[in-house]
């Protein structure tokens, strides 16, 4: 390793961290709020619009969203290293079956990192005889058919049939059973023909809903804001509505987020390593 290789990884390393310093320790916990309920609604949010940048209309105090997608642009004007987005929303659903939110992770503008809001369909499983197994921070919902105890059981011996897929979560079942498929789970799928679903989804009855982003991954636009989607899907028709009453949202330090950093750093430094090899 030469002198001039340390020297550029060590300041490298200091640069970032006194970034890191400034973002965790100056940067102010920023909120931002959206609200349709009064007669002159004010946002902090860009408005919630089509794919097209057309904004969808509000109705008695609600955003009513009747395509599969619905844009949302979230003002920042500061780095993103460090920093978290918290979002929760207050929501209705008609006949959307299922909602998602994501944020955008690269310049493609349909890369987004997605996020269930409400599955009614896996909402309904529960009613209809399927136990739901906790795994970790997903769950499996495995038809009245079959008889598991536990996830260690589950994944041990996985079923024959088909596995369905849904909210980020992965399993690959051929080396433990030939006769097991996996296949992404949608909203216009019959649970029925399911042996299991393995899902990041918890059932719930509620109206609003929680979560959060790491923004240190996600992709920010040239003016510092990055761009929020939501995603509805439906068995009936190929334009779900539901309705968005008001969204709450904090920018803040996350040290979580700085694992991403030390990524950075990595990635900064493998090239020039290689190149003095």
């Amino acid at each position: 390793m030469n002198n001039k290789f340390f020297w550029y990884s060590f300041s490298l390393i200091i640069l970032i961290s006194i970034a890191c310093f400034i973002s965790l320790f100056t940067f102010s916990r920023k909120s931002l709020t959206t609200s349709f309920k009064d007669a002159d609604p004010k946002s902090d949010f860009g408005p919630i619009e089509t794919i097209n940048g057309i904004p969808f209309l509000i109705e008695n105090g609600a955003v009513k969203i009747t395509e599969q997608m619905a844009h949302i642009r979230v003002p920042h004007n500061r780095t993103k290293l460090g920093k978290e987005l918290k979002i929760k929303l207050f929501y209705k659903l008609s006949d959307a079956d299922i909602v998602e939110i994501g944020i955008r992770k690269s310049s493609f503008w349909l890369d987004y990192q997605r996020i269930p809001v409400k599955n009614k369909v896996l909402d309904q499983l529960s009613k209809k005889g399927w136990k739901i197994i906790p795994a970790g921070d997903a769950n499996i919902f495995v038809n009245p058919k079959l008889n598991y105890k536990n996830a260690s059981e589950f994944f041990g011996k996985p079923p024959d049939g088909l596995l369905g897929l849904y909210g980020n979560t992965s399993f690959n079942c051929d080396d433990l059973n030939k006769k097991c498929i996996t296949s992404p789970f949608q909203a216009t799928d019959r649970p029925e023909d399911f042996s299991a679903i393995y899902a990041k989804y918890t059932p719930n009855n509620s109206n609003e809903f929680e979560t959060s982003f790491d923004l240190s991954n996600s992709y920010q636009n040239s003016d510092g804001s990055f761009d929020l989607m939501l995603f509805a899907k439906s068995a009936k028709t190929a334009f779900p509505t539901y309705e968005i009453e008001k969204i709450e949202a904090t920018v803040e330090p996350s040290w979580l987020s700085l694992k991403s950093i030390i990524n950075i750093i990595r990635n900064e430094i493998r090239p020039i390593i290689f190149r003095n090899k």
